[in-house]
């Protein structure tokens, strides 16, 4: 680890060379330093102070477990005085050793860096995630650790081996391959864990600690311990030690693609806590807004407003999520449901989109960890639309290829229709489709026209009453 580190270092031979010494977060764990390298203590940073860090990248298990280790108000001026490092659980225990042996002097443990039982500090320091993992020197990614009281260093199983001598003298050992990153890491249990997609997408480098042996991830690729170096697209996406600067060069399709892949890929991750499903891919997505010179929230891009708004249920069931008011993410993200998601197959270049939604987004800031400038409003941030009704001649069982975010969802009189746009078939006899949210009034009449979405999908031109009345109405 110590050749990978100064490699990455030198950035004549490197593209992950990062920032030496990045500023600290609001706490950090002291475990080294050259006058006390046995120090354990929680150090509370200055404002703008720097220095290196390692941050670690794990399952917290059992709750119950893991909450005897936590920092707690009652806890906090003791740990600023001395951690026992004989009390601490065998993962954060491993995660010290590899940080002192490193002889870096700090490493940030979400657990014991965050005050668990204060909501204000929890809400301001999630906010600070994106900066967290982009200004630590190295990630540690305790892989193979099924929790806090696992450990991730771990006794490697003997490998069998033939011994075959060349006529020349030369001896060579022949034995079963252990490079196998998609199955060790990409479908590995941390990696199922909602806030390890953007631990991993925002760190420079990361070393991932597997039942098998030790990954090397950084700009350069992957490194393994048998000295095989591995690229893969989608490894190369959240191993972008600047990521998303390999999306700089990516068109329009292009960047709808990674972001949809993104989106598809968090929307299967696990939570402990389902209200951390808008929090904790916030730092990534902002990342890609700044990219793409875009606003955005709740996993909607306003460059990209029509298409994000098309995304569908992708499994048996979705689940809406009980978000605390001052962050209660509204009907048209998905991120205000628990359950897989995907987009609607839509052409490039071969849709006629309509104006019939005003972004929310371009009058005032929007984010994920709070509604619009983060007033504590309790009403989630609404989006204008244009609608219309459905064809009164509609058949038994409309709306074939419409997906309802709820299965049981049936079709109801009330429902009306966002029409996004039409699609240009090059066949004239091709029936032509029309993209659209169906919405349901969120409260019974008055003047007020709010509505929630309920599906999306697509419908043929018979299936709607585009020659009736529009309706001016916000979705929220």
């Amino acid at each position: 680890m110590r050749e990978w580190l100064r490699i990455c270092d030198d950035p004549q031979r490197h593209e992950c060379h990062p920032t030496l010494r990045g500023q600290l977060p609001t706490r950090v764990l002291e475990v080294f330093s050259v006058h006390d390298p046995e120090v354990l203590r929680l150090h509370v940073s200055a404002p703008n102070e720097t220095g290196r860090y390692l941050a670690l990248s794990h399952r917290w298990g059992v709750p119950s477990e893991n909450r005897r280790f936590c920092t707690l108000r009652s806890n906090y001026d003791q740990f600023r005085d001395h951690v026992s490092f004989d009390q601490l659980p065998k993962t954060f225990q491993d995660a010290i050793t590899v940080t002192r042996s490193l002889e870096i002097p700090f490493l940030w443990i979400d657990s014991l860096c965050i005050i668990q039982d204060d909501l204000e500090d929890w809400e301001a320091q999630s906010k600070l995630m994106e900066d967290v993992f982009n200004f630590s020197y190295c990630t540690i990614a305790a892989t193979c650790a099924q929790g806090t009281t696992d450990g991730f260093l771990k006794p490697r199983a003997l490998r069998d081996f033939v011994t075959l001598k060349h006529k020349s003298g030369d001896v060579f050992y022949v034995c079963k391959t252990i490079d196998n990153f998609g199955v060790d890491v990409e479908e590995g249990e941390l990696s199922q864990r909602g806030w390890v997609l953007q631990e991993r997408a925002l760190s420079h480098r990361t070393i991932h600690f597997t039942e098998t042996q030790v990954y090397w991830e950084c700009g350069d690729g992957i490194h393994c311990e048998t000295l095989n170096k591995m690229r893969n697209l989608k490894s190369a996406i959240l191993g972008d030690s600047e990521f998303p600067k390999s999306a700089e060069r990516l068109v329009k399709g292009g960047r709808i693609e990674l972001f949809q892949f993104l989106y598809r890929r968090y929307s299967r991750l696990a939570f402990t806590n389902k209200t951390d499903r808008s929090i904790a891919i916030s730092g990534l997505e902002e990342r890609l807004f700044r990219t793409f010179n875009t606003r955005g929230a709740y996993g909607v891009f306003d460059a990209f407003l029509n298409r994000s708004l098309l995304w569908q249920r992708n499994g048996a069931e979705m689940r809406r999520i009980s978000y605390p008011r001052w962050r209660n993410a509204p009907s048209w993200s998905w991120m205000a449901y628990d359950g897989w998601i995907t987009y609607v197959d839509i052409p490039f270049g071969g849709v006629d989109w309509f104006d019939s939604l005003e972004s929310p987004f371009r009058q005032n800031p929007v984010s994920n960890t709070g509604n619009a400038n983060d007033g504590g409003e309790t009403s989630p941030i609404e989006l204008a639309a244009i609608a219309r009704d459905f064809s009164r001649a509609l058949p038994r069982r409309p709306m074939e290829f419409v997906v309802f975010d709820r299965p049981d969802t049936e079709h109801h009189p009330e429902f009306k229709c966002v029409v996004i746009g039409q699609d240009m078939p090059l066949d004239v006899s091709a029936v032509q489709k029309y993209y659209i949210l169906v919405v349901t009034p969120a409260s019974s009449g008055g003047a007020t026209r709010t509505y929630e979405r309920v599906g999306a999908g697509f419908v043929g031109k018979h299936e709607l009453d585009l020659e009736g009345p529009k309706y001016e109405i916000r979705i929220r």
